[in-house]
């Protein structure tokens, strides 16, 4: 049953209250932030005689994009669910978060149907106070709003900074890559800078980013950020010139980036992993396979056993091997290589064909040199049978137009009707 909600400060008195804490970065919740939302909050627990429950949640995580996809977030709204407290005190209104939709999805869909008022301290707002209403979105519109402008002003500032300068932004540099002075600029690392180089040589002849990572000595994680960022071209992920020189050839860095296309597995976009109650595993170090696109792949690094007995596969429509590097995996069928999507545009295509043919875009004589003839109006919808004089032509058919090239008929077409030289 659903409980009833205080609708003002006077009636919350000797209800349990949770405390939420929120910082946009770890950063700042190593300073002073945190400090200043409890004693907002002790305030308000003493001024409105409050019970506390010594319940209490923080995050340090964006309110604009992210806080309310937090664990953290999850399981403060999964305890007000539970029944576990009847007011959430936020220091203020941006503390809670700075997203007004979700604001609004988190009071009205979550707490308030579980019974749970939101008390924002500084402003002294109740959530479910209809005198108050009008003021506790604009508030939460007032917070999302600062942070659109703070976002807006924060990457024109970039902009110019790269425009200027050729710095990309953030505040490390990439490796191999020193970042000085003020404003800052950007010299080569001269004891990174081999790294960098033999790196890219590695991956240009086809290693995974797990074998560059133990040719280099450096984490996969930045060989993937090495290998794809365009700084060492001399160019910025945005397109500016970088302000610094090449460091490896711009010829080398677009070779990486085809052979790391050949091993890419999967669509832009984001990830969905899940669970299945049957799994796979690898016989050789026990652990479990996943799939993906057709495919059966192992976790890396991928075991000796498990790279020995990969089979070799055959493609459908070739006469040899498939060519293209696979990773480590095995196909699900263990016949063909040829995706979905590969087929569907193989079938259209054929389709396509047969379908300009049939009516005299593209006419394909067994035998015979391939003609093309693009005619209009009524003429390109007439059936092209044959070269023949119209006495001699099978019934229904028309002779060559004028504008066609005429070749002479080998002797096999001049038996065979259109419609079997058009079976073949």
């Amino acid at each position: 049953m659903k409980r009833s909600l205080p609708q003002s400060l006077d009636q919350v008195g000797g209800m349990r209250a949770a405390r939420w804490f929120r910082e946009s970065t770890a950063g700042q919740w190593d300073n002073f932030g945190p400090d200043a939302q409890r004693e907002q909050q002790d305030r308000a627990i003493a001024r409105y005689g409050l019970a506390d429950s010594a319940l209490e949640w923080s995050v340090a995580s964006s309110g604009w994009t992210s806080a309310w996809r937090t664990p953290t977030w999850e399981a403060m709204v999964a305890s007000a669910q539970a029944g576990a407290f009847d007011v959430l005190v936020v220091g203020y209104v941006s503390r809670f978060l700075r997203n007004l939709k979700q604001t609004l999805i988190a009071v009205e869909d979550h707490l308030h149907a579980a019974g749970v008022v939101v008390l924002f301290a500084d402003e002294r707002l109740l959530s479910s106070d209809p005198s108050n209403w009008d003021q506790f979105v604009r508030e939460a519109h007032e917070a999302e709003a600062y942070s659109r402008k703070l976002s807006k002003r924060v990457g024109e500032g970039y902009a110019a900074k790269r425009r200027r300068l050729g710095v990309p932004g953030g505040n490390r540099a990439p490796f191999g890559i020193i970042r000085e002075g003020k404003p800052s600029t950007l010299r080569v690392d001269e004891a990174k800078v081999e790294i960098v180089r033999r790196a890219y040589e590695l991956a240009a002849v086809g290693q995974t980013d797990w074998e560059v990572a133990a040719a280099t000595d450096l984490a996969k994680t930045h060989v993937g950020e090495l290998l794809t960022n365009p700084i060492y071209a001399g160019r910025l992920r945005t397109g500016e010139p970088a302000g610094i020189a090449p460091i490896v050839p711009p010829a080398l860095w677009s070779k990486v980036q085809s052979m790391r296309e050949l091993r890419r597995t999967r669509t832009p976009g984001r990830i969905v992993k899940r669970n299945y109650p049957l799994r796979l595993r690898c016989s050789g170090c026990r652990k479990f396979l996943y799939g993906d696109v057709g495919r059966y792949r192992h976790p890396a690094p991928t075991c000796a056993a498990f790279i020995a007995a990969t089979p070799t596969v055959r493609r459908r429509y070739s006469t040899g091997h498939d060519k293209r590097v696979q990773g480590h995996s095995y196909p699900r069928n263990g016949t063909s290589t040829r995706s979905a999507s590969s087929s569907k545009r193989w079938a259209a295509s054929t389709i396509t064909r047969s379908r300009r043919s049939s009516v005299g875009t593209t006419i394909v004589r067994p035998g015979a040199t391939r003609s093309r003839w693009r005619g209009s109006g009524e003429s390109a919808k007439r059936p092209v049978a044959c070269s023949r004089r119209p006495e001699t032509c099978p019934s229904g058919s028309e002779r060559w137009p004028s504008s066609m090239p005429k070749s002479r008929p080998l002797a096999s077409q001049s038996r065979l009707g259109v419609s079997r030289r058009r079976r073949s």
